[in-house]
């Protein structure tokens, strides 16, 4: 009979090992079932799942999109305000566990970088331009203008600061710079260069071109007369009968043609110069020859 009851009692109990199996954990004298141990692996595999759909390689991407125009790492023409007031690029890349460089885009994602890492630049990194010179907001650069008065900007190191002028052509088509009054230019005048600001009047040392002498007479100068800065349209300056001369390069000799829509060439075309309308007059244009109104300095 005890033979019996102790055979019931043993088969029961493996019964129900059968249906719930227990693992005990002899330190802390713990029991951890099948079920805890599905439970725990299904939620290891979602956050398996969440991490791979966050560095997913497969739509890694190097650029951003916004409104419908696309940025890349660099670009600051759009910028997202953070609610703590860090400023950010919608463009920001980052380098994902398979080192394929992808690009966060939302202002959340953003934020959410900008409080663990610095995404704009610091002032001391700031790349310099091609002429090593970091952009100052407080000067005028080159080819810039300012005013003559208390409290105006001044040109940035390095630059000079002359008058403003422009060319005043007088009798005989002769032109001499004259300044202006209210206003300078900022200029890097002197490095061989006729760059933005620069003409003949502010830098003659970088802007003036060589003389062409060929329609001199060969003798000297021997009046008082002040060397003209340019002549009008295409005429060249020439030295005639001891004194300058503004000639027309075609003849040699003054002309009582108005060169007033002259671009600066000298006719080559193979045509006659033809004869204007009096509401015309005749330009030098393009190498050749061209009728004009004086008033547009176009084709009527």
């Amino acid at each position: 009979m005890n033979k019996i009851l102790l055979a019931v009692i043993l088969i029961t109990a493996f019964a129900g090992c059968d249906e719930n199996k227990v693992t005990r954990n002899h330190d802390a004298d713990t029991v951890i079932t099948d079920t805890d141990q599905i439970e725990d692996a299904d939620i290891d595999a979602d956050i398996d799942a969440d991490i791979d759909a966050d560095i997913d390689t497969d739509v890694v991407k190097d650029y951003c999109e916004y409104e419908g125009e696309t940025y890349r790492e660099g670009d600051d023409v759009k910028m997202h305000t953070c609610p703590n007031g860090t400023e950010v690029r919608w463009c920001v890349c980052e380098c994902y566990a398979s080192c394929n460089v992808g690009c966060i885009e939302s202002p959340e994602n953003q934020c959410e970088q900008s409080d663990e890492d610095t995404i704009l630049p610091d002032e001391d990194e700031i790349i310099p331009d091609e002429d090593n010179e970091v952009p100052d907001e407080d000067c005028i650069g080159i080819g810039g203008t300012t005013g003559v008065y208390p409290g105006a900007l001044s040109c940035c190191s390095g630059l000079q600061t002359v008058s403003t002028e422009e060319i005043s052509y007088g009798y005989g088509n002769m032109g001499y710079c004259q300044e202006l009054t209210g206003a300078v230019v900022c200029i890097n005048c002197g490095n061989g260069s006729c760059e933005n600001g620069e003409d003949i009047c502010t830098c003659p040392d970088d802007c003036a071109e060589v003389r062409d002498t060929f329609c001199d007479d060969g003798g000297e100068i021997l009046c008082d007369l002040a060397t003209p800065d340019e002549c009008k349209g295409s005429l060249i300056l020439a030295i005639k009968n001891g004194c300058w001369s503004c000639v027309d390069p075609l003849t040699c000799k003054v002309t009582d043609r108005d060169p007033s829509c002259d671009d600066g060439t000298i006719p080559l075309c193979n045509m006659i110069p033809p004869t204007c309308a009096k509401s015309e007059i005749l330009a030098y244009v393009n190498n050749c020859y061209l009728c004009v109104n004086p008033e547009t300095c176009l084709p009527n």
